[in-house]
């Protein structure tokens, strides 16, 4: 299995529940529409202290797999709708376990 890690920290501006609420449910709502998502989760209740403010956990079976979900334009739809216009950082980390 593939886990792929992404925490975002969210614009001042932007971070509120609204905001918070609208990634989660797009990027929930991608696991019953991209066959190669085994399993994603997204987590907005974060304890005082994280460096970041919302963290999503997601599996995939392969490598080949998440590069096809990282490319499948209802993923890049998502991200370009939903997170980038209010994020100012992101980091990642993807590995077998």
């Amino acid at each position: 299995m593939v886990k792929h890690i992404v925490m975002w920290k969210v614009k001042e501006e932007h971070n509120n529940s609204d905001i918070k609420k609208a990634m989660k449910e797009n990027l929930e709502a991608l696991s019953k529409e991209i066959k190669e998502i085994k399993s994603l989760v997204f987590y907005t209740d974060l304890e005082e202290g994280s460096t970041h403010d919302v963290i999503l956990v997601s599996e995939f079976e392969s490598m080949e797999d998440l590069h096809s979900y990282a490319k499948n334009p209802k993923h890049v739809h998502v991200a370009e709708t939903f997170i980038k216009p209010y994020v100012e950082n992101r980091v990642c980390a993807d590995f077998v376990s």
